[in-house]
């Protein structure tokens, strides 16, 4: 799977015209629900390089986590709220975890959405 592929994340930011607001709640929600530490990056809503870099960070924290403690990983993808239907949809291969981060990212882009819309 190559970097350069649009990320559906991507897609559905462009629709907003506060992305860099929605991007920043998504951010704040993933260091929450991950333990992942975003302060010090500069959020770039309209560059697809920075989603990459985001998801492709994400993949070797979720695949580091998984090698480490099973439990823990269990926890954290109950915590992100991804189902294991959605989980099983993903194929086992070396994509796994590039591919899990991607169902995370739209997660959280989902929760953030919800939350702006139940205000």
């Amino acid at each position: 799977m190559e970097d350069s592929k649009n990320l559906s994340i991507f897609q559905g930011l462009s629709n907003y015209i506060d992305k860099k607001e929605i991007l920043t709640s998504i951010i704040s929600q993933l260091e929450k629900d991950t333990g992942l530490d975003y302060t010090q990056i500069e959020i770039d809503a309209e560059n697809l390089h920075f989603l990459q870099m985001l998801r492709k960070d994400l993949a070797n924290h979720l695949k580091k986590v998984a090698g480490q403690n099973q439990t823990r990983f269990m926890h954290l993808i109950y915590r992100v709220d991804i189902t294991q239907a959605k989980m099983n949809t993903i194929e086992m291969d070396e994509f796994y975890f590039h591919n899990l981060a991607e169902l995370v990212l739209n997660r959280m882009f989902q929760k953030t959405i919800t939350k702006r819309y139940i205000k």
